[in-house]
């Protein structure tokens, strides 16, 4: 081996060392603008229902005493406890088919309090 040969092979490690370091910094090196933005993370709010029955025995319990004849009244089964929720009931003389009113139904509440008002469809009378 020659005086050169120890000055040639470090000088080549570290080329090849400073080579290696510039590959890695420019694989891994991006500009702000480059880098991928964190996503939003969606809220996800989980949708409380409620069973509608004790709103129903309140509607036809208080159009009962108001009408002197005995109602009845569907609503839908389930619905959302959020405050807002707003739904339809529809209100009939007992033993009819024939919707008379239709009750309005708003959730007030964070426990299911509500208000309703009900809306004559026909200004009708039950047949004896």
């Amino acid at each position: 081996m020659t005086r050169r040969a120890p000055f040639v092979v470090a000088y080549s490690i570290a080329t090849a060392l400073i080579i290696a370091g510039l590959i890695y910094g420019f694989r891994t090196w991006r500009a702000d603008d480059d880098k991928p933005k964190a996503a939003a993370t969606p809220t996800v709010t989980k949708i409380v229902y409620i069973s509608t029955d004790g709103i129903i025995e309140n509607i036809e319990r208080r159009l009962t005493q108001h009408q002197g004849q005995q109602m009845k009244a569907t609503c839908p089964k389930k619905v959302s406890k959020a405050i807002g929720t707003k739904f339809s009931c529809k209100v009939y003389f007992a033993g009819r088919k024939d919707v008379i009113a239709t009750a309005r139904v708003k959730i007030d509440g964070p426990h299911g309090q509500f208000s309703w008002k009900s809306h004559s469809k026909v200004k009708s009378k039950p047949t004896s």
